[in-house]
Order: structure tokens, then C-alpha cells, then sequence
């Protein structure tokens, strides 16, 4: 058994758990995260909000569910995905002769979900009649088809995500209060990657590289470790490896096969740069050498005069004499003209 999977029974013995190995990374944040899941699922809860950025791992969540209850109905739909009506009558189902189109009665998600699970994720972005509709199948367990008087009773369980502000759309009106209440009987909120602990972030670098089959180079596993990550968070560090598996002509990643976008001046030579955890100074400052270097390198032979301070420098946007300061850190300030 691995050591994934001997913590994870550990972690809940006497309970029984699913044999088979966990796909999703169980890191430590996760691993707290899999014991509030199978809590909640031993209880009378009927909706689970979570709540976090984007790339945060909602959709985890989701598969921890499914891992832990095998055999129950599961059925995951991004809400945003459908415009109202067509959202409706997937939720629904419809009655035939319903609208233009519809040939057949057909159930909807909370039928064929019945006795299990429905993964609701982009939630913030229902519009008012679906709420409305959503929040009385909340309270009462029954749904009716469009255009069928029928009332059917259900059981589901609901998952519900978003990485939207919920409290500021409740203000603006964008979103019923009423509802919010009755989706958050329990809550579950999922850091963003740059607040998760340096072993965790380590783990998780050192997971998607065995799970691509690559191998990071010290310098470009201390940068993945270490960015911010601040517009996808885990989704996108894990784009960013990939766009440097394209780059890079064998299975090894370095530095540069990282996107340009990613490694920019304006991170490396902030007034207020991110600072590492876990006493990882000198690690961080010979990655910051490392890629002025690579990037001092790549000018050079870009241009075909020697380079100057002050080209550098404004091509950087910081000023000459912290160019000169970094150039002299690296032992580059020799080969650069005055």
C-alpha cells in the first residue's frame, strides 16, 4: 500500500474505506479536507458549500465524495455552462412537447440523481428563477418536470461550489440570501496554493511532475514551489509545467521552458517580493541569480553589440544601480559595458 493510501486509512481507521488508491493529491489541506467530507457524509447534512479561488481544488471535493460513497448516484453539472431555461430543464427534466424541440419526456439531473449526489459547481452564477427553483427543491425535496404537474419526490445530496463572493453578491442582490442559508449547513474553504505550507506545495510540484512523467530541475522545482500563483492556483502551476513539457525536448524542465508570462521582471524585482517560507533565502536568492542570468544571457545574444547597464536595466525596469548590484552577484559585470 503507499504511503498516500496508509495515511489516508490511518487518518480514519476503525472506518472502512474504499480500497483502491485515491486519484487527487492528499496533501495536508486535503487530508483535513477528505475527514470533513466523510464527517458530513454520516450526517443528516443536505448541502455542502465550497468555497475558494479558482484552481483551488473544488472539484477534488467533488471526487472525494465519489471515492468514499462507490456505489450511490453522482452527477456533477457546471452551472454555468446554460443559460436559465436550458439549466432548468437539465435540472428538471421536461415533459414532451415541453418547448420547441423537446420529442421525448426526459428526466432531469435531480431525478436521475435520486438516493445520491449532484455536484453543483460555478453555483454564484445562477441567475434569479433558477434560484428561486433550486431553493425550494432545498426545502421541500420535490421537483416537478417543465410542463408536468407531477410532483416527484427526491433525495440528494448537494455539492456546491464557487469561487465567487457570495457575501458581496448577497449585498448587491446577485444572490438570495434565503438560499446561501440553506446551501451553507456546512462549509468547507480551500486555500489558495500561496498560503498552503512549504511541504505541502513541495508535494504537490513534486505530484504533478511524476504524474506528467517529468523531472524539474532544482531551480525550476524552487520557482513552481515558490510562485504566487494568483490567477489559478494549482490549475494553473500545473498548465505552466506542461507548457514546459512542449518546450522542452526531452522529459527534463528547466528554468527557461517555463512560460515568459510566468517568469517576468516585474515578479523577480518587486519592491515587495513574495517571501519564501521554511528559511528558504538562499535557495530563493540562487534562483533569482539563476534566472537574471538565463535572462541577461538570452539579451546577449539577441543583440550583436555588447550590452550596456542601462540597457538592461530599462529593459528590467529597475534602476542602474541595482542592475549593477545583480550584475555583480553573478559575475556577469565584466562582460557588460559602462
Amino acid at each position: 500500500m503507499s504511503e498516500i493510501c496508509r495515511r489516508v486509512v490511518q487518518y480514519f481507521q476503525p472506518a472502512v474505506l474504499p480500497s483502491e488508491k485515491p486519484s487527487f493529491f492528499t496533501g495536508e489541506t486535503m487530508l483535513a479536507v477528505l475527514g470533513k467530507v466523510r464527517s458530513v457524509l454520516e450526517k443528516p447534512v443536505r448541502s455542502v458549500l465550497v468555497l475558494g479561488e479558482t484552481g483551488t481544488g473544488k472539484e477534488i471535493v467533488a471526487q472525494m465524495v465519489r471515492w468514499l460513497c462507490p456505489t450511490k448516484p453522482f452527477i456533477a453539472i457546471n452551472c454555468a455552462c446554460f443559460n436559465e431555461e436550458l439549466l432548468l430543464s437539465e435540472l428538471f427534466g421536461h415533459r414532451k412537447g415541453a418547448f420547441t424541440g423537446a420529442t421525448d419526456n426526459h428526466a432531469g439531473v435531480f431525478e436521475r440523481a435520486h438516493g445520491g449526489f449532484i455536484f453543483l459547481d460555478e453555483l454564484g452564477s445562477l441567475r434569479p428563477k433558477a434560484q428561486a427553483a433550486f431553493l425550494r427543491v432545498l426545502e421541500t425535496g420535490e421537483i416537478r418536470r417543465l410542463s408536468d404537474g407531477k410532483v416527484i419526490q427526491v433525495d440528494v445530496k448537494f455539492l456546491c461550489a464557487t469561487n465567487e463572493n457570495l457575501n458581496r453578491a448577497m449585498e448587491q442582490g446577485d444572490f438570495r440570501r434565503d438560499l446561501y442559508h440553506r446551501i451553507s449547513q456546512c462549509v468547507i474553504s480551500l486555500p489558495p496554493l500561496r498560503k498552503r505550507t512549504f511541504a505541502e506545495r513541495s508535494a504537490l510540484v513534486q505530484h504533478v511532475a511524476d504524474e506528467l512523467g517529468l523531472c524539474l530541475t532544482k531551480e525550476a522545482a524552487i520557482f513552481v514551489r515558490e510562485h504566487p500563483w494568483r490567477f489559478g492556483n494549482i490549475r494553473e502551476m500545473r498548465n505552466a509545467i506542461l507548457h514546459a513539457f512542449g518546450q522542452s525536448p526531452d522529459n527534463q524542465i528547466y528554468l527557461h521552458h517555463l512560460p515568459p508570462d510566468v517568469i517576468d521582471a516585474e515578479f523577480l524585482f518587486a519592491e515587495k517580493e513574495p517571501k519564501p517560507s521554511v528559511s528558504q533565502d538562499q535557495s530563493w536568492e540562487e534562483l533569482k541569480n539563476v534566472m537574471f542570468a538565463t535572462y541577461i544571457e538570452s539579451m546577449q545574444r539577441m543583440e550583436s553589440a555588447p550590452l550596456t547597464v542601462s540597457q538592461i536595466a530599462r529593459s528590467l525596469k529597475i534602476s542602474d544601480y541595482k542592475c549593477r548590484q545583480q550584475l555583480r552577484k553573478i559575475a556577469k559585470m565584466d562582460t557588460i559595458k559602462q
